[in-house]
């Protein structure tokens, strides 16, 4: 993921509401809240050695009870990596 892209990710998890990464990347993370939690839905667009679409899914929920420590602890790794950049 982009440094550029973790303030998103961020403010979505913060504030419960959706987000997905700006495309043109072939992949692409949306968050949603769902039940009593968040998903998030990681995707990669690919092809196989014989150039069929060979997609790549992942998802996690994450427990509401966890949704603003996530938050907190991708804010710190933000932090270090635009340390890094500058």
């Amino acid at each position: 993921m982009r440094t550029a892209d973790m303030a998103g990710l961020i403010d979505a998890l913060t504030n419960r509401t959706e987000w997905t990464t700006p495309g043109g990347w072939g992949e692409a993370l949306t968050v949603r809240p769902e039940g009593d939690g968040m998903r998030l839905a990681y995707t990669v667009w690919a092809g196989d050695t014989t150039g069929q679409p060979a997609d790549v899914d992942h998802t996690v929920l994450v427990p509401e009870g966890q949704r603003l420590p996530l938050a907190s602890a991708l804010r710190r790794a933000l932090d270090v990596a635009r340390g890094w950049e500058h």
